[in-house]
Formats: structure tokens, C-alpha cells, sequence
């Protein structure tokens, strides 16, 4: 499986070059959408450093490799769906916003991924991990294996980097509900059922693994953890990825979105009905003025003609004296 979602990686990477300049692939963020799949890559390569024997090197690069992968994957996903909610959310408020560049929103991805070297740095400098070794057979030594150990301290980050993650994750769920809530949900520009989905499948493998590394313990059931762990790893990743780009993968041109508005619902004709009634009061109007017209120029004619016979009387009075 681990195999499967590395070459399934590399035939993404290559689609959303292909589609690099499709009108759905922009709308998505294409450079936030290549960070993605580097973070995806790196929350695979984090399995390898869970294998049944072990190193000192493994120790460390295993929570190395899944906490920035992790920032890569989800805080990205999380800072694009920041930046579409400060422009959509601000354009209903009527306030002026201007809208981030991929190099400003680089910015703080880089910030995210600071946090994670520095706590991992000081992971692995102030609480290094041990290698101990577990004799299971002193006549056979094939069975022995080593482990990796930490000090009862080693808690401290490990609460520090879940809390940090939390709250990504956390975030995240807030500006999809908010988007979804202000009618953005089905845009070609935001993701929120997918964004939704993928953080409540990253919940329920985090959960699911946390329950197995506490459970199963022990010799026997070494390799039956590795596995289901990989697994929950390997699909977090996966699956969001899948969720993610797959739709803007189906519809690259965003044909579908094609008579839609920017919040993703259909352009109706308010417009050329709007016309119709503005002719017809203009032609209302028109009568109205046309009838008021008529009733004008006949009081005028009226009027006309009574002087005329005035000015008649008047010449023939004048004529006679």
C-alpha cells in the first residue's frame, strides 16, 4: 500500500501539471495544490520509520517527517480556505479586502512549518529517543528486537505538537462551516464538504490508531500494529488528497460551473425579465402620456378656437363703430 500511495502521487503530480493553466485547477489553488501532494508524500514516507526493526535514525525521522507533512498537507489546505473566506465573507460584508498572492501566502505556510522544526529540533535535542532492546528468546536471538523509548517527559511535545495540530485542524473545519454557511458550498473556488470530509477521516484514523498503539502490545502483536498503523497513516493522506482533487480532476475546464455565479449557484435571468417589465411600464407610461396628450391638444384647440371667435367679434364690433 505504501508503494500504491507513492506512485499514486507521482500520477497526480503529473495530472495537475498537465491541467496547470484549466480554469478548475486555478480556482483550486494550483500551487497550494502541488504543497499538498509534497505533504501527502512526506505523511507516506513517515511509514517506513515505524518498521519492525528499528534504528536510532528511525526514532527521529518518524515524527519528523508526519509532523511537517502533516502542516504541508492539512495546514495548507486549511490557509487557502483562509484566503477564498477573507474575499468571499469580506465582498457580503461590503468591505474592501485585498486579495493574498501565492508568494504573500507562502508566507504563512512558512511560519506553520517554522513551528514544527522548532518543536521538532527541540524534541530531538532535549528528549532524544533511546533504542532498547527486547529479549524475547536468550537462546534465540532472531527474536529479540529494538524498540525506540523516550522519557516520561517526552509527553510535554507530544501534547505541544497534538494541541498545535488540533487546532489546525480545528480552524480549518470553522472556514468550511462558515463558507458552506454564507452559501459558498458549492463553488468551483471552495472545498468545504470535501475539507469536512477529509478532516473527519484524519479524526477517526488519528483516533482509531491512538486506540491500537495503546491496546496492542507486545510481541505478538508487533506486526498486527505496524500494519493497521500504516494504514490509518497512509490513509489520511490518501484520502485527502483523493477528496481534494479528484472533482477539479473530473471537470479541469469547469464545465460544470459554466452558467453559475462565484458562490457556485445558477445565473437566472433577472436581468432580461427586468427588461419585459420596464418595456411594459414604458409602454403603460407611453399611453398614459399619449391619452394626456390628446386631451392637451384638444383643450388647446378648444381654447384656440374660442379665441378665434373673439378675435372675430372684436374686428367686426371695431368695424361697425
Amino acid at each position: 500500500m505504501f508503494a500504491f500511495c507513492i506512485l499514486f502521487s507521482i500520477c497526480v503530480s503529473i495530472l495537475l501539471f498537465k491541467y496547470w493553466d484549466a480554469k478548475n485547477i486555478k480556482a483550486g489553488q494550483r500551487l497550494f495544490l502541488a504543497i499538498m501532494i509534497l505533504g501527502s508524500v512526506l505523511v507516506y514516507l513517515s511509514v517506513p520509520f515505524w518498521m519492525l526493526h528499528q534504528n536510532i535514525w528511525f526514532c527521529h525521522l518518524r515524527y519528523w517527517f508526519i509532523c511537517i507533512g502533516f502542516t504541508l498537507l492539512f495546514g495548507t489546505l486549511t490557509l487557502k480556505t483562509f484566503r477564498i473566506k477573507s474575499i468571499f465573507v469580506s465582498s457580503l460584508t461590503l468591505k474592501s479586502v485585498r486579495a493574498l498572492t501565492d508568494l504573500e501566502m507562502l508566507i504563512p505556510i512558512g511560519l506553520l512549518v517554522l513551528i514544527d522544526f522548532i518543536l521538532c529540533i527541540t524534541w530531538s535535542l532535549v528528549l532524544p529517543p533511546q533504542l532498547q532492546l527486547e529479549v524475547i528468546d536468550i537462546y534465540r536471538p532472531a527474536f529479540n528486537y529494538y524498540q525506540c523509548t523516550w522519557s516520561d517527559k517526552v509527553n510535554i511535545p507530544l501534547i505541544l505538537m497534538l494541541i498545535y495540530k488540533l487546532l489546525m485542524v480545528i480552524f480549518g473545519i470553522y472556514l468550511s462551516i462558515l463558507l458552506w454557511k454564507y452559501g459558498f458550498g458549492d463553488s468551483m473556488f471552495v472545498e468545504s464538504r470535501q475539507i469536512i470530509f477529509s478532516m473527519y477521516n484524519l479524526i477517526i484514523c488519528g483516533v482509531v490508531g491512538a486506540a491500537l498503539q495503546i491496546t496492542l502490545k507486545g510481541y505478538d502483536s508487533r506486526e498486527t500494529l505496524f500494519v493497521a498503523r500504516s494504514i490509518c497513516i497512509l490513509l489520511s493522506g490518501l484520502v485527502t488528497i483523493i477528496s481534494i482533487l479528484f472533482p477539479r480532476f473530473d471537470d479541469p475546464y469547469g464545465i460544470k460551473h459554466e452558467g453559475k455565479d462565484i458562490s457556485g449557484k445558477p445565473i437566472s435571468e433577472p436581468k432580461a425579465v427586468s427588461r419585459t417589465t420596464d418595456y411594459d411600464q414604458l409602454l403603460k407610461k407611453y399611453e398614459e402620456l399619449r391619452k394626456s396628450y390628446e386631451k392637451l391638444s384638444q383643450s388647446t384647440s378648444a381654447i384656440s378656437h374660442k379665441l378665434d371667435d373673439e378675435y372675430i367679434t372684436l374686428s367686426t364690433t371695431s368695424t361697425n363703430m
